[in-house]
């Protein structure tokens, strides 16, 4: 079992945090997500890529769930997790190096939208390490 949510995240602070908070809801409420990302992205490593995109796989998802469904827009796919799911796979698979170019959250420079509801689960990383230490936990903790 995973840790607490009181432990992993504390407060939101930035509109990166609300967005953070965000994918850990739905990461939690989807865990076939994280499993349809995790295929498809070793799917593109057993064939040789060593770079791709995170958002291909993220388009490849959304097909996938719409096909199987046969009804569009069944499932919300934000984009805005998409960065999340990147880095949660390379801190899972540290042995694919630098597979997703990953950039700077330039969310994490703005305040928090007001109006948003809470209460949130998140608390901002103080640096892309922690932010990565913590999908790692994540990712650990999922199906």
């Amino acid at each position: 079992m995973g840790m607490t949510t009181q432990m992993f995240f504390p407060s939101v602070q930035t509109r990166a945090d609300q967005m953070l908070d965000k994918f850990i809801k739905f990461h939690r409420e989807n865990p076939r997500i994280w499993s349809l990302f995790q295929r498809f992205t070793s799917e593109m490593w057993s064939r040789g890529f060593r770079r791709y995109s995170a958002r291909g796989i993220w388009h490849r998802i959304r097909w996938e769930v719409s096909f199987e469904t046969r009804e569009e827009g069944t499932l919300k796919m934000s984009n805005d997790h998409t960065p999340y799911y990147a880095r949660m796979w390379l801190a899972t698979h540290p042995q694919a190096g630098p597979f997703f170019k990953v950039k700077k959250l330039t969310s994490q420079d703005r305040p928090a939208l007001k109006g948003n509801p809470g209460p949130f689960l998140t608390g901002g990383p103080e640096n892309e390490d922690e932010l990565m230490e913590r999908l790692k936990a994540l990712g650990e903790e999922s199906p």
